[in-house]
């Protein structure tokens, strides 16, 4: 499950082994980029050193392009196809809000009730509503960082309400509606409230409502019974990682698809053939937040812009896999990348893929090297410095905050520098915005560098002191 706008940017260099196997395409397509999409891939492969990657491109429901590289296991050499399934993380909330939206239009719940009146025992439910979960705007922290999380991962007796119950003692990071903190703990509660109001366990509750004679059928909550991609740390590894139980990823993120099916998800979810098209709109919309003016979540899904296109995506991230779903409702395109890695940037390959058959403007490609008014040299300066720390493991933390010294222990130093360094030394820092709130002021910047781009946002607080440092792929 991949944790948007805090998730740390994993990369890798080196040279990932290149199979492609590629679906036939439609007779009546006229798409004819599939050479220079070939092209975006591999070279993302090979600069993160990602063993496998599958990719769909739909356009109102018709696949024009679909094709798999690499492999979906290195230690047999199996190659990756447009059939090849991949664990998708957190592109599983999507699902969730859709069937939260059923319920809701079958007058079985409301977005705006108090999960007390489902659920009293999850932590806090008096105090937040099933929207402030949808929107993760209910301030309940993350389970996957509490250590008690760890036995968990690979139980497949844990029930939701183990895995919520391990925040049952804990406060609430912020009062409920005032800001946006990705936690995964949310969905959790969303799974355990559709189980409760239904009477059908949660992957019963897809197949049925959401799955079934559609499609996308294909896609599955647990393991499915087609070829299966395994996750790796590289293209060099031969051994599989673990697969995390769905117990645990459960409604925030336990599905399996295939590229093409996700493109078909999109095509009859935009179009109002899941939910009301008044729903999707709503689903689609990023609340307003007093403490968080550039929210840009709406409720399984994220909306933001390529180029001055609209786009609304979500992307997925489990051990040994990062995936992406990207919809663009004006061109009415969908383009989804499933890679069987950690050390994967999916969101370049989505963004190079978009410019082949959207070339930018030489204005909209000026826009991403030019700061934002308000700019402050100084903070700039610091910025830059944080990140080289970073990159070459020797972190200044004297420069930290108490709280932030104890969190960025030396293991998640040498993890989060090594996969800086692997992009290279940064070409610029390009600022972005300023958000203060809570007594800190946090500074979003651009990095550009020669191996892909990240947003890093580095906030300090009133004694100078950095109290948070995220990093993110653009």
């Amino acid at each position: 499950m991949k944790a948007v706008l805090v998730a740390l940017a994993i990369f890798s260099l080196g040279v990932a082994p290149i199979g492609v196997c590629a679906a036939s395409l439609p007779s009546n397509t006229a798409f004819t980029f599939g050479p220079k999409v070939d092209a975006v891939v591999e070279q993302s492969m090979k600069v993160q050193s990602v063993p496998g990657v599958s990719i769909a491109i739909a356009r109102d429901g018709v696949i024009e392009y679909a094709k798999g590289y690499g492999y979906a296991d290195t230690a047999e050499q199996k190659p990756v196809d447009p059939a090849t399934y991949f664990e998708i993380g957190s592109i599983t909330k999507q699902f969730t809000t859709a069937a939260i939206a059923l319920l809701v239009r079958d007058g079985k719940l409301q977005f705006d009730q108090r999960v007390s009146t489902i659920l009293p025992d999850a932590p806090h439910a008096a105090e937040i509503t099933i929207r402030q979960l949808m929107t993760h705007t209910s301030g309940l922290p993350e389970f996957l960082a509490n250590p008690q999380a760890a036995p968990f991962l690979y139980s497949t007796t844990a029930k939701p309400a183990d895995i919520y119950g391990l925040e049952a003692t804990q406060p609430l990071n912020f009062q409920p509606g005032v800001k946006y903190e990705y936690s995964n703990t949310n969905y959790v509660i969303l799974g355990a409230i559709i189980e409760k109001i239904s009477g059908m366990t949660y992957g019963q509750f897809l197949r049925k409502r959401i799955l079934d004679g559609t499609p996308f059928a294909g896609i599955s909550y647990g393991v499915p019974a087609g070829t299966t991609a395994h996750g790796y740390n590289s293209a060099d590894d031969k051994t599989a990682l673990p697969i995390w139980s769905s117990n645990v990823t459960y409604a925030a993120g336990a599905l399996y698809s295939t590229a093409s099916d996700l493109t078909r998800w999109d095509d009859a979810f935009f179009k109002g053939r899941v939910v009301p098209q008044p729903m999707v709109a709503e689903l689609t919309t990023p609340v307003s937040l007093p403490a968080t003016p550039q929210n840009s979540y709406a409720a399984g899904w994220i909306a933001g812009e390529l180029d001055e296109h609209k786009e609304i995506w979500h992307n997925g991230g489990l051990p040994g896999f990062n995936t992406r779903n990207a919809y663009f409702p004006a061109e009415r395109l969908a383009i989804v990348v499933l890679g069987n890695t950690v050390k994967f940037d999916e969101s370049a390959i989505v963004k190079g893929v978009f410019r082949t058959l959207y070339p930018p403007t030489a204005a909209q490609l000026a826009v991403e090297l030019q700061s934002a008014p308000g700019e402050d040299p100084a903070v700039t300066a610091r910025v830059r410095d944080a990140y080289a720390q970073f990159a070459a493991l020797k972190l200044d933390r004297t420069q930290y905050a108490p709280a932030a010294v104890a969190a960025l222990t030396d293991a998640i130093v040498t993890q989060v520098g090594s996969q800086l360094s692997s992009l290279g030394t940064p070409t610029a820092f390009v600022y972005l915005s300023k958000i203060a709130a809570s007594g800190s002021t946090a500074y979003v910047y651009r990095v550009v560098a020669p191996g892909g781009n990240l947003r890093m946002t580095a906030s300090f607080n009133p004694d100078g002191k950095i109290d948070g440092i995220y990093f993110a792929p653009i």
